[in-house]
């Protein structure tokens, strides 16, 4: 088992054509995907654990002894699940919540899953509530186009691309190189656990990519005209390195006047680690980071209680610029989301009372 080291993105291909089944050209494959990684730009950053003839045994296993970025199944598929082999080389039907609730407990660090197999789009729809990216097949696909999408994918990630771009050179690969095969694929994005894209004045390295996380675990509105709206978000730290943050900043995206109106009540005291802002539709940032922070474990969570003048809804998010102790800075950027400020208190009623009676 190939052992993760600092700064390698790690996959994992598992290939499966059990006895009774199809021939599929899984070898063709395997040498396809090495040769991508072999020739590709970034190959000192990139490391992959092959795995043939697989059982759900060896994948678990091999989940269980190292860290993987991106897992990658090849095989049969069916409406019913994907089929890897048991022991004996038969086919084994794998069921589809057992395979997401074992992906779950894996990602992080996964981040991608690909189900190169004919009808893996079900599976993945489960599959992609528990990891940020999930590349799926609708229907029956061919054996040269499943090649070719994995040549494509796998010279995009060696030349330091982001995994939705590589997805669809994936796919031009596909149209170029197998133009009138069978081949229906989608990538599937979680936007609870999106990895979003990182910036810098240089074509990102494999080692800059996926070693950061933004993640809004939770918004709740506030409970009273002079409550706070509460966000709940972690950072996840993927490197094996401490990486120092240098800023955070709150960017409001839009601003509604709102007139949703809503009575008080009262909201359970948390004791943790928080963050403060007060929004100003005039103004469109805000620093919420007062000195640079370490973050030495693989995740931290972080508490901002936002408070603004009610009758607005804003859309918002988290922008955080990062870097390794001395490094070149990177930016993360949370997936947009919306805090409504209802109305709530008696001068708010009436504001609204005499704007109504105006109209």
């Amino acid at each position: 088992m190939v052992s993760m080291s600092k700064n390698t993105i790690n996959l994992l291909i598992v290939l499966a054509n059990p006895r009774g089944t199809n021939s599929l050209r899984l070898g063709t494959e395997d040498r396809v995907i090495r040769q991508s990684l072999k020739l590709s730009r970034y190959r000192d950053n990139l490391s992959a654990t092959f795995c043939h003839a697989a059982t759900v045994h060896d994948l678990r296993r091999a989940l269980l002894e190292d860290d993987y970025h991106i897992v990658h199944i090849s095989g049969h598929g069916t409406d019913s699940g994907l089929v890897l082999e048991d022991d004996l080389g038969e086919p084994n039907f794998i069921p589809p919540a057992g395979l997401s609730e074992l992906f779950k407990a894996y990602s992080p660090p996964i981040r991608c899953v690909i189900l190169n197999a004919c009808y893996s789009i079900s599976q993945g729809e489960l599959i992609s509530m528990e990891v940020p990216f999930t590349i799926g097949m609708e229907g029956a696909i061919s054996d040269v186009a499943a090649i070719e999408f994995s040549r494509g994918f796998y010279d995009a990630i060696g030349a330091g691309r982001e995994i939705d771009f590589a997805y669809d050179e994936g796919c031009r690969t596909v149209k170029l190189a197998a133009p009138n095969t069978q081949f229906i694929s989608k990538i599937l994005k979680n936007t609870q656990h999106e990895l979003v894209s990182i910036e810098s004045t240089h074509s990102p390295k494999p080692e800059q990519l996926n070693l950061c996380v933004v993640d809004i675990g939770s918004v709740s509105p506030p409970s009273s005209s002079i409550g706070n709206a509460e966000v709940r978000f972690s950072i996840t730290n993927l490197s094996g390195q401490i990486i120092k943050l240098t800023s955070i900043t709150l960017e409001i995206l839009a601003a509604e006047v709102c007139t949703q109106i809503e009575y008080p009540r009262v909201a359970a005291p948390i004791d943790e680690y928080f963050l403060h802002a007060r929004l100003n539709p005039s103004t469109n940032k805000y620093e919420l980071l007062t000195q640079h922070h370490e973050i030495r474990e693989r995740t931290e969570g972080f508490f901002l209680k936002i408070d603004a003048a009610e009758g607005f809804t804003y859309t918002l998010q988290l922008n955080i610029l990062w870097n390794f102790l001395g490094g070149q800075r990177m930016l993360i950027s949370s997936s947009p989301f919306k805090i409504t400020f209802p109305v709530q208190s008696a001068e708010g009623l009436l504001r609204l009372a005499e704007e109504s009676s105006r109209d």
